[in-house]
């Protein structure tokens, strides 16, 4: 089985990453212990320990909660990032996001607010609502 490196855990299987196909759509809450990739129509809310790609053809609407986050795709909602949230050029967020750093590619639309978010804030975020 392929393995590759997260910052979760050094050796986790290809396998075990969350995915959301470009021309799916899906409605609700997500919890995941490992990484996501959406690259289809999302609502809800997506909590996980892992890592979030927001793939180009991906739109998000609701809050994400992840440990690090690459975005190509287009977000409306609250985004919370406990390291790096990595916007590329095509990019868009719509809304409220926090991180604890943030990287932005020349061209990313970025309409809201945007503030610094402690490790207290992100463990009280990463719990799934009962």
């Amino acid at each position: 089985m392929a393995k590759y490196s997260t910052a979760t855990d050094p050796q986790i299987n290809i396998n075990d990453i969350s995915r959301l196909s470009a021309g799916s759509t899906l409605k609700g809450n997500f919890y995941s212990e490992t990484d996501i990739r959406v690259d289809g129509l999302f609502e809800g809310d997506i909590i996980t320990k892992g890592k979030t790609v927001i793939g180009e053809s991906a739109l998000v609407r609701g809050t994400i909660v992840c440990a690090k986050a690459d975005v190509w795709g287009k977000i409306e909602g609250k985004v919370f990032v406990k390291d790096l949230l990595d916007l590329k050029s095509s990019a868009s967020i719509d809304g409220e996001f926090h991180f604890s750093r943030l990287q932005v590619e020349i061209g990313a639309g970025i309409t809201g607010t945007c503030s610094k978010i402690t490790d207290t804030e992100f463990e009280d975020r990463l719990k799934p609502a009962a």
